[in-house]
């Protein structure tokens, strides 16, 4: 189920995200926990191209939103750039797109859950 977002620009479930994420510090995930291995370059130099990432450190990351953002990049792209909504970004996404939780979603089924019920869920 495709959305439509004001002003007719298209938008997609997948399009709700929050862009240039990174972790504040240091990687505190436990080596043994890793699925993805440091890049090894052309010469043997060896380069850990996802210390940054937020799963190195979850929880740690700064955020835009926690229900994501249309194209990912609310302040733009690159920030501050005076670039109108739904300008293609060039790390992915599109610039200048509305909060997810301030967002009217139209036609969305909606399922309300009663604070500390038990309920089968399922993926797909």
């Amino acid at each position: 189920m495709g959305l439509e977002l004001e002003g007719g620009l298209p938008g997609w479930s997948c399009m709700w995200f929050n862009n240039e994420t990174y972790i504040p510090g240091s990687p505190t995930l436990d080596e043994s926990m890793r699925t993805h291995n440091n890049y090894i370059g052309d010469y043997g130099e060896e380069y850990d191209w996802s210390k940054r990432n937020p799963w190195r450190s979850p929880g740690s990351a700064p955020i835009f939103s926690p229900c994501g953002v249309a194209g990912g990049n609310p302040n733009g792209c690159p920030v501050g750039a005076p670039r109108g909504e739904g300008e293609d970004c060039w790390g992915g996404g599109f610039s200048y797109g509305p909060y997810a939780e301030k967002f009217n979603f139209r036609n969305v089924p909606v399922t309300e859950w009663r604070a500390g019920s038990i309920v089968e869920a399922a993926w797909g």
